[in-house]
Formats: structure tokens, C-alpha cells, sequence
């Protein structure tokens, strides 16, 4: 098992994969602004998922925003979706678009940003789509994965995060 843990932890250090998330402060398409690190202080778990946006991107990201929107019942608005342009060259307009026609709705849970700040290289190689999972007390990296989504890897990493954060600090935070 140690072995294995530093074989993982080696791959992540020589691919330039942060364990922890990187702050971004930007304004989303709806012209509000958003602190990555405030948001995940308040308890709140991020997906960020990078989109170019393209056709192979639709059915990973739609199942991840619906995998988040699921979330809404039991952890009301402490799962957030944030999807985010790849390389903030889409405007906000084209990207409202492409996520309305492929059934990825605003609500009260998402938001989508094409801002150069939400850098996906900041958690390895880009990958279209790229979905990440950031939260708890730590600002830690629960989930990153390329192209594809593994439901059951995804809704564990979300719980994960979720759990990482105690009520006291919760509580403590909202002061």
C-alpha cells in the first residue's frame, strides 16, 4: 500500500497536478463575481468542468451537472457546477447557448464563465471535457478525470468533499 501511495503521489508531483485547488476571482456570464476559495470556505463543494464547448463534450458534462443537480435535494445549494470555457476564447453568449441547447440549464446551482483565470492546466492536461472536484477545509482536489465521467468516482468524491468539512467549522465561518 505505501508503495503504491508514493507511485500515486510521484505520477500527480511529475504531471504538475495540484492537490489543492488554485484560486481564481472572476465574474461569470451573469456578471457576478465569484471567489473560488470563499466559496470552499463557506462549505461548498465545486465541479468545475471545462468545456471547448463541442460535441463530444455534451453527454460527460451534462452527466456531471446532473450528477450536481441531484445533489440540490440533500445538500441545497452546497453543490455548485461551475462550466467553464476551456480557454476563455468562446464568449458568454455562445457558451449560454451551447449549454441551453444541450439541456445543461442555468439554476440556482451553476454558472459558467469564459475567463482565462479558471485555468484547467492548473490540474494537469486539459481534456475536453475536464471535470474537477474541489472543496473541504483543505481546498483539496477530490476528483480529475479527462473526457469522461465516472458517475460512482464523481458522487464519492463530492461526498468526500462534503464530509471533510465539520459542522463546527461551518458554523465558525458563517460568524
Amino acid at each position: 500500500m505505501r508503495i503504491l501511495s508514493i507511485m500515486i503521489l510521484s505520477f500527480f508531483i511529475s504531471e504538475g497536478i495540484s492537490q489543492t485547488a488554485t484560486n481564481f476571482t472572476v465574474t461569470d456570464c451573469d456578471s457576478v463575481t465569484y471567489d473560488l476559495f470563499s466559496e470552499i470556505d463557506s462549505g461548498k463543494v465545486i465541479v468545475l468542468c471545462w468545456v471547448m464547448p463541442c460535441p463530444p463534450c455534451v453527454v460527460p458534462t451534462k452527466t456531471a451537472f446532473n450528477v450536481v443537480k441531484r445533489y440540490q435535494t440533500s445538500h441545497p445549494g452546497k453543490v455548485l457546477f461551475f462550466l467553464v470555457d476551456d480557454y476563455a476564447n468562446t464568449t458568454c453568449s455562445t457558451l449560454n447557448s451551447w449549454a441551453q441547447t444541450n439541456e445543461i440549464i442555468t439554476s440556482s446551482f451553476s454558472r459558467k464563465f469564459s475567463n482565462p483565470a479558471i485555468d484547467m492546466t492548473h490540474y494537469g492536461t486539459p481534456g475536453m471535457p475536464k471535470i474537477v472536484v474541489v472543496g473541504g477545509t483543505a481546498r483539496s482536489v477530490y476528483y480529475n478525470e479527462n473526457t469522461i465521467v465516472n458517475v460512482s468516482a464523481l458522487k464519492k468524491a463530492i461526498n468526500n468533499a462534503l464530509a471533510s468539512v465539520p459542522l463546527e467549522t461551518l458554523k465558525k465561518r458563517r460568524r
